[in-house]
C-alpha cells in the first residue's frame, strides 16, 4: 500500500499527527479528519486557524508563513504544506 505522507520515527504520518492536533483542539471525531475535510466544516474559525498553525509549527518543527497558511482550505492542503516545509529526519 502506498504511504502518501512523510512518517516520523514511530510510524505516524503527517496526516496522523495533524489529525491528533485537530481532534484535541476542536474536539471532533477522528473519522471526520480526512484529507478531504474542509477546515471550516470541522468548525474552525480564524482564531482556531491561528492556534492550529502554531501547534503544527511546534509539532513539526517548521515555520509557516501566514499567507501560505491562509491559503490552506482542506486538511490535505495542510498536510502538503507541512510535508513541503518539514526537513527530513
Amino acid at each position: 500500500r502506498r504511504q502518501p505522507h512523510r512518517q516520523d520515527g514511530v510510524g505516524m504520518t503527517t496526516l496522523d499527527r495533524l489529525q491528533k492536533i485537530l481532534v484535541e483542539h476542536l474536539g471532533v471525531e477522528p473519522r471526520r479528519v480526512t484529507e478531504e475535510a474542509v477546515f471550516y466544516d470541522l468548525g474552525t474559525d480564524s482564531l482556531d486557524g491561528v492556534e492550529i498553525c502554531i501547534k503544527a509549527e511546534e509539532e513539526f518543527g517548521i515555520e509557516i508563513d501566514d499567507g501560505e497558511w491562509w491559503d490552506v482550505t482542506t486538511v490535505g492542503d495542510a498536510v502538503k504544506l507541512i510535508d513541503r516545509l518539514a526537513v527530513p529526519a
